[in-house]
Formats: structure tokens, C-alpha cells, sequence
């Protein structure tokens, strides 16, 4: 019997979810590629789509993105559809905890085009972003009676009011366990040096890259 192996990747793109499904097939030299996707805007279809085109095969299903309820689902389906050989996770999003709730994200920075940037990235990795302030004055104000429900905190240290280090010590004072990512376009050694000082969590120099942010929050969670 053939056998095939599919990918099926959740992606979010303007806050709502859409599926990616394709086969993965080899090219020559055991090297393989996978094929153009089909586009679905739900999961259910999604595998309704799989049962109907490659019923009739053995399949190994790879995924990526999804959430528990929707992992759950996958599962059901897997369980009465005997044709799916097996069934391998490869990533979960790392926004998510390991009871399913999303972590919590807070961003100051007064640029608009770095703000949206950091915003898709983590909604896409399944953050959720509680609050945005543009200036350090309208950041303390929100953290004073929402630093509780707050996970993770990016920062630009040029702001219009005020230096950012010492927002970040204001911060600091409002929770000392909070952690704090600065995200800024100064590279110059006294501000890395103050960002040792203050011990904060990482320092991603701009422009804003997927890659950077990715593997710094990675390492603090």
C-alpha cells in the first residue's frame, strides 16, 4: 500500500487562523520537498479534505501550530481514521503554557511600524498581547494595576518622554519578577551595559526579525 506524508501547519495571519495542508514527496538523492498547499480557513474541513483526497492510502500526518483543543481534535480524528499511520507534533507554539492558556505580552515602544512587527509575531506564535503604550508615563500607569496579569515585557529604550532605563527601574520597583525583553534601535556599549546592570532578560537590536525575537523568548520561558 502507498504510502504518503503530509504536513498540516496552522498559521495566523491578521489575528485568525488558516491551515496549510500539503504532501511532502521525494525529489531525488533522498532529499524531499514539500508540494504547494491547499489553503483552508478550518481545521475541520481541513481534515474532512484529508480523508476524502487520501483515504484510500497510508498517511503520516506532521503538524505544527496548533493549540490543545485543536491537538484533541486531530487526535479523534486520527482514532477513526485507520489509514493515518501515525502522527508527529513537531512544534507547538511557544506562547502557549502547559495547561493551553496563552502567555501575556506588554509593549512599549512609540514607533508604530516596530509595534506592528513585534504584534504579528507573537500572535502568531499564539501570544496574547494585553497592552501597548507609546510613552514610558502611559506604561507605568497601566503596569501599576496590571502587572499581575502580565508575563513578558518588550521595550524600546528611546522613547518620547522619558529614558527608557529609567522606566525600566520604575518598573522594576512596580515587580521585580517581571520579565523584560528590550527591543530598541541603540546598539551603543553603555546601553548594553546598562541593560547587564539592571539584568534584564534580553536585548534584540533592531530592525525587528522573527528569528531574534523567537529565540529570546525561548530562552527565558
Amino acid at each position: 500500500m502507498e504510502v504518503k506524508v503530509l504536513y498540516l501547519i496552522k498559521w495566523i495571519k491578521n489575528e485568525k487562523p488558516f491551515y496549510q495542508l500539503g504532501e511532502i514527496i521525494p525529489s531525488g538523492n533522498n532529499k524531499y520537498l514539500p508540494t504547494p498547499p491547499e489553503i483552508f480557513y478550518n481545521l475541520n474541513i481541513s481534515l474532512q479534505f484529508i480523508k476524502n483526497k487520501h483515504g484510500s492510502n497510508t498517511i503520516t500526518l506532521l503538524s505544527m501550530g496548533f493549540n490543545e483543543e485543536e491537538l484533541n481534535e486531530m487526535d479523534r480524528f486520527i482514532k477513526f481514521n485507520k489509514f493515518i499511520s501515525s502522527f508527529k507534533h513537531l512544534a507547538k507554539p511557544i506562547g502557549k503554557k502547559s495547561d493551553g492558556t496563552p502567555y501575556k505580552i506588554f509593549m512599549i515602544d512609540s514607533d508604530f511600524d516596530s509595534l506592528k512587527k513585534i504584534k504579528q509575531i507573537m500572535v502568531s506564535e499564539h501570544f496574547e498581547i494585553i497592552g501597548i503604550a507609546r510613552t514610558g508615563k502611559d506604561a507605568l500607569r497601566f503596569l501599576k494595576d496590571n502587572y499581575k496579569y502580565i508575563d513578558i515585557i518588550t521595550t524600546e529604550i528611546i522613547l518620547p518622554d522619558e529614558d527608557g532605563y529609567n522606566v525600566i527601574e520604575q518598573i522594576k520597583q512596580i515587580s521585580a519578577n517581571l520579565r523584560i525583553i528590550i527591543i530598541t534601535s541603540s546598539n551603543k556599549e553603555l546601553d548594553v551595559k546598562r541593560a547587564i546592570d539592571l539584568k534584564i532578560n534580553g536585548y534584540i537590536i533592531k530592525p525587528v526579525m522573527r528569528e531574534k525575537i523567537i529565540d529570546n523568548i525561548r530562552k527565558i520561558l
